[in-house]
Order: structure tokens, then C-alpha cells, then sequence
């Protein structure tokens, strides 16, 4: 299924078409092991106070009127980490209900021009393996994201396998 602004990807509709959702961006940006070792993704633990505080998240924030969505997902990460955003592939896109509330989760997988953090919005950062995505308390926003990372990241494994 295809959606409009370039989503590749979505998962299943909102169960009430009336509730307008709240649009939410983030980067997905890999990195690997030195000596090509597994494929890692950034993930930003969300400092407190605030119900997410000490979550781990893909790193973002709510679109603001009259914004594009890619527009939002560079000006978040300039403003949570400090750093430029290179846009790589088309969004990915997910229509999730969290406690009664709906939202539009669009997923740029991107790069960081730097690593030069400087953190507004986080209290640490780091790379993590698949595996060790289990261990962390996750943002409950992110999980169908996290996933098709994990079932995409598996998949390319067992190709280059072949």
C-alpha cells in the first residue's frame, strides 16, 4: 500500500477515520561495526521530566503547521542533537493508536552529516544491535518501525548468506 508524500510502507489504518492524527517524524540512521561488522541503529534515550523521560527512541518530534514532514525531520534533529540530517531513501509510514490517541508516523531512513552531538532533548545516545533492542526500554511510537528494521536487516543477512 502506498501513501502519499512518499511512504514506502504503511501499517494498518486508524480504527476511527474521524481522529485527526498527530503527525510524528524521525531519522533512522544505521551505523556498523568497524570491520564490517552487523548493521547498528542510533537510538536517543529522552531525558526527563515527561512521560517518555528515560526512553529510548528513534530521534524526532511532532510536524508543525504549514511544515513537510521531511522539512520537521531535519529541523528536529538540528534542534534535538545538534547535527545536519542527509535524507537517503523514501519515509516509511505507520498509522498507530497509542493509549486512544492516533498518529501518523513517518520514518526517514538518513544519515548524519556529523557526530558532533550536542544533546537538547536526550541525556545519552549509541548504536545498538538488533539483538540488543530487547534490553531497552523503547518509546512505544517507535516498535512497528523497530521492527520492519529488525525483519529488513534479517533479510539482507540471509541474502548475502546465499
Amino acid at each position: 500500500m502506498k501513501r502519499s508524500g512518499g511512504c514506502t510502507n504503511t501499517s494498518g489504518p486508524i480504527s476511527n477515520p474521524e481522529v485527526q492524527p498527530v503527525t510524528v517524524v524521525a531519522a533512522l540512521v544505521e551505523g556498523s561495526n568497524k570491520g564490517g561488522g552487523a548493521t547498528t541503529i542510533f537510538l536517543a534515550r529522552r531525558a526527563g521530566p515527561g512521560r517518555h523521560a528515560g526512553l529510548w527512541e528513534l530521534p524526532g518530534g511532532k510536524l508543525e503547521p504549514g511544515e513537510t514532514p521531511e522539512a520537521a525531520v531535519v529541523r528536529e534533529i538540528r534542534e534535538e542533537l545538534g547535527v545536519n540530517l542527509i535524507l537517503e531513501t523514501s519515509p516509511w509510514c505507520y498509522e498507530i493508536q497509542i493509549e486512544g490517541r492516533a498518529f501518523s508516523f513517518i520514518v526517514f531512513p538518513s544519515r548524519f552529516a556529523n557526530q558532533d552531538f550536542k544533546l537538547a532533548a536526550h541525556d545519552q545516545w549509541g548504536y545498538f544491535h538488533a539483538g540488543e533492542l530487547d534490553g531497552l526500554d523503547l518509546a512505544p511510537l517507535d516498535g512497528p518501525a523497530l521492527r520492519d528494521w529488525i525483519a529488513r536487516r534479517v533479510g539482507r543477512r540471509a541474502t548475502q548468506k546465499e
